[in-house]
Parts: structure tokens; C-alpha cells; sequence
């Protein structure tokens, strides 16, 4: 399984490190998926990457075990059809 890191610099002397959470990230097209893990801060830095990684798959944000959002190819709308839950 591929991972990215994201480089931050040293916190300054009496901070702490910030908190970087892993997401994992579901690209599906057709029947097929594919899993990666990324670290981000937070959702809308998940998000934002979902985005920019959607130009050929349908992909889906995980973070432990809670699906976050969904992203279609190429950051088309959402739809009725697009509907996970009841």
C-alpha cells in the first residue's frame, strides 16, 4: 500500500507537534477499487486532495472507519442516485 507524507516544519520550542490524522482514500471505477492512506490535518485538507485525485476514479475519504465524503470523476455533482444512506 502506497503512503504519502506531508513535511511540516519543527514546532517552535514549547508547542506541540500539530495533529495529523491518516485517511484512506477508495478510488473506484467500475467494479474495481483501489485503497491508499494519506495523512492530513484534517477533512477539508482530505477533501481538497480527493478533489485534485479525481480526474479518473470516483473516490471516497475514509478516516477510522467513517466514510467522510465522496468525490465523483472529475469532482462531478452529486446526484439521487449518488446516495449511501436511507
Amino acid at each position: 500500500m502506497e503512503s504519502e507524507f506531508i513535511t511540516r516544519p519543527a514546532p517552535l520550542r514549547g508547542q506541540s507537534e500539530p495533529l495529523v490524522l491518516i485517511y484512506r482514500f477508495r478510488f473506484r471505477s467500475g467494479h474495481s477499487a483501489v485503497e491508499r492512506d494519506h495523512q492530513f490535518r484534517d477533512d477539508l485538507d482530505a477533501l481538497d486532495a480527493a478533489i485534485v485525485q479525481s480526474d479518473t476514479s470516483d473516490v471516497e475519504i475514509w478516516q477510522a472507519g467513517k466514510l467522510i465524503a465522496r468525490v465523483k470523476k472529475g469532482n462531478a455533482p452529486l446526484t439521487e442516485k449518488d446516495r449511501v444512506s436511507g
